[in-house]
């Protein structure tokens, strides 16, 4: 999924000089997917920790480097609500629990999405119900400039087509 928020370019004669990026999230797994057509003969041609085409850790430090230090790794946001979950936090699981249906609560947070459908609902606010980030990026990079924007989709890009982020001083 690639989620971008508040992406404005003024008006009329909008120039690359004049773009005005405020709070542009990309989300990076959804760079590393790829067609079908990509990969014959494979049951999933998407990148997963673990599998032989996910990044290295040197890739993804050379990516925060790029983006000056803008790699996020966020919980998903139900997570405080969860006492299995890293992030837990019972007095943030209110508030958490209040801006669920809040459009803009849900704006604010990097990796969130108004609807929990798009997450397969595997992190809501609510202990009573399992949570993972399996729904959700591990990575975004929390864009402000156009370099960081192409240093995202140049990383997505290069790790789709050649399905090894260590290459090409990545590693």
């Amino acid at each position: 999924m690639c989620l971008v928020v508040d992406f404005v370019i003024e008006p009329a004669q909008a120039t690359p000089a004049k773009m005005h990026l405020e709070q542009l999230v990309l989300s990076i797994p959804c760079l590393l997917g790829s067609a079908s057509a990509s990969c014959p003969g494979t049951n999933s041609c998407k990148a997963a920790p673990g599998s032989r085409a996910w990044p290295s850790p040197g890739a993804w430090n050379a990516l925060n480097s790029t983006v000056g230090g803008r790699l996020l790794a966020p919980a998903p946001p139900g997570a405080v609500c969860h006492p299995d979950q890293p992030t837990y936090n019972p007095e943030q699981c209110p508030a958490a629990q209040r801006g669920w249906s809040s459009y803009d609560w849900h704006a604010a947070d990097p990796v969130s999405m108004m609807m929990d459908q798009f997450a397969n609902d595997t992190c809501l606010p609510n202990a009573q119900y399992p949570c993972s980030g399996k729904g959700y990026p591990i990575y975004v990079v929390n864009a402000t400039t156009a370099s960081h924007v192409k240093a995202a989709v140049d990383f997505g890009a290069f790790c789709i087509h050649s399905g090894a982020g260590p290459a090409l001083g990545l590693g």
